[in-house]
């Protein structure tokens, strides 16, 4: 796997638990002591997480730095307007 395409998975499997859980991006970047902004950038793959911060967020979550870069997950997401 591609680097670009491991952020994708994670972009989309942080995206999709975060919205499962009911979490907002505010909420989620608190939780992971990390900023809106960079969150964002995140979730649309267009910034890389360290471990650190993937670690941050997977407990932010309540799930694993394993599941948040698992690619086995097959989510729909939305594009950069939001739009599915």
């Amino acid at each position: 796997m591609t680097d670009h395409g491991l952020a994708t998975v994670v972009a989309n499997n942080i995206w999709q638990t975060r919205e499962t859980r009911g979490m907002t991006v505010p909420q989620l970047a608190r939780a992971a002591g990390i900023s809106k902004a960079y969150l964002y950038e995140v979730e649309y793959a267009r910034a890389n997480v360290s471990l650190r911060v993937a670690c941050a967020i997977a407990q932010a979550l309540h799930t694993t730095v394993d599941a948040l870069t698992s690619d086995e997950n097959d989510y729909p997401r939305p594009d950069s307007d939001g739009a599915l």
